[in-house]
């Protein structure tokens, strides 16, 4: 049965996506959700048995939105809109969004003009931590010197860089942040040092070159978002021969995992609706669930095996060829006994200051402090009995995706 007082019409939330995340003008946030009964919908939000947050997105960046407009106190007016479900893609994201748009503007950069998204990330500690802890630890590298922070968003970043004695600090920000970035740096009374410039990197001459890169470009698993293109371009452009770059190293990481919470929460909950077997129409939602990666947090408990690396690439020297598609071959053993789901992902992000300075890890790991990434899961569609010795080995690919290079689509080969 469904878990301790929730209605059935909750369970069935798997047949409604949310789909994108809008602030109006007046304030408001407009919800468009996907969904194959729009009316069942319209009628469970009027009367209280289907909530806010019982609408779950497929796309990370939506789930991202949803998450901040969640936790804001009181809630903002929220207006949702439907569409039937037959008219979305399944896949990671709304086909309209306008990704890598040329001139800079659309979903991606309206979505970091929210304040609330940076509020987010600034009350993710570890996330604060370990940047805080790299320039700090290796002022060395700071000390006098030029640093270029690409998309620095509120500037906290580049403030950090100034207290630690830049010389100079081009923050640059191409979403509407970029105004309280600037008037952040004036509180701090850094104006002196750190020049908040508004506009894609892409499109901004310097005018000098840089010691030092520093950005907070990681996405979820990594890569999604594509922010990481744009700090190759800054490195190529503006930073001088043997200059730094924070984060210097990135790797990738995966393990073959038991998902029980999932598979009762979303699944088992069909066997008994009201004293009636829905299990049919259970089985045709969990191939919704299926099709896309989850977002949520993995315990270590749930391993059934040693994680693997999938990558390991250093920011000074990689390209974005190289990180189009990202694919390996990856042998995993069982090493207990459970019913394998699907495969968890997540990165670490390494800051080397060199033999003179100190080395910070940045890890989203299961087990370790809990980040505003979590983890991401790319389900195998069913569940698979496994003992200890069993071969699980496998293909995992990490794949710009073609119409829409914002997003990085998971998929696994078994």
């Amino acid at each position: 049965s469904c878990a301790d007082g929730e209605d059935w019409l909750v369970c069935r939330m798997s047949g409604h996506t949310l789909v994108d995340v809008q602030k109006s003008d007046d304030g408001a946030y407009i919800l468009t959700v996907a969904s194959d009964a729009p009316e069942q919908l319209a009628e469970g939000l009027d009367n209280g048995t289907i909530t806010m947050q019982d609408l779950k997105a497929q796309d990370p960046r939506v789930h991202l939105l949803m998450e901040v407009l969640l936790g804001q106190t009181p809630l903002p007016t929220i207006r949702v809109q439907c569409r039937k479900m037959e008219d979305e893609d399944p896949g990671m994201g709304d086909e309209d969004d306008p990704g890598m748009e040329e001139d800079g503007r659309g979903g991606y950069f309206d979505s970091y003009g929210d304040i609330s998204v940076h509020e987010l990330m600034l009350q993710d500690a570890p996330r604060m931590n370990a940047y805080r802890d790299a320039i700090a630890q290796n002022m060395h590298l700071f000390k006098d010197k030029v640093v270029l922070d690409v998309g620095t968003g509120t500037g906290v970043l580049a403030m950090w860089c100034a207290k630690a004695g830049a010389r100079v600090v081009y923050a640059v920000e191409a979403s509407e942040i970029a105004g309280m970035a600037r008037k952040l740096v004036a509180h701090n009374k850094l104006e002196g040092t750190v020049k908040v410039i508004e506009g894609k990197i892409e499109d901004i001459e310097l005018p000098e070159k840089v010691d030092v890169i520093i950005s907070e470009w990681m996405g979820f698993h990594l890569l999604h978002e594509s922010m990481l293109n744009s700090v190759i371009i800054a490195r190529d452009r503006c930073l001088k021969p043997g200059g730094k770059m924070f984060p210097s190293r990135c790797s990738i990481m995966a393990c073959p995992v038991s998902m029980e919470a999932m598979r009762r929460d979303r699944m088992d909950c069909w066997k008994d609706v009201f004293g009636l077997d829905m299990s049919p129409l259970g089985e045709q939602l969990a191939v919704q669930l299926f099709q896309t990666p989850m977002v949520d947090f993995v315990t270590p408990d749930q391993f059934l095996s040693t994680p693997l690396t999938l990558t390991d690439f250093d920011c000074h020297n990689v390209t974005e060829e190289e990180l189009r598609t990202i694919s390996g071959q990856m042998a995993f053993v069982a090493e207990k006994q459970g019913d394998c789901a699907g495969v968890a992902v997540w990165f670490d992000c390494i800051f080397d200051g060199g033999q003179e300075g100190t080395q910070v890890n940045l890890s989203t790991a299961p087990g370790m402090p809990h980040t505003h990434w979590k983890q991401s899961v790319v389900l195998l569609g069913s569940f698979f009995a496994v003992t200890p010795g069993d071969d699980l080995s496998l293909q995992l690919t990490v794949e710009q995706d073609a119409e829409n290079p914002r997003h990085y689509r998971l998929s696994i080969q078994t």
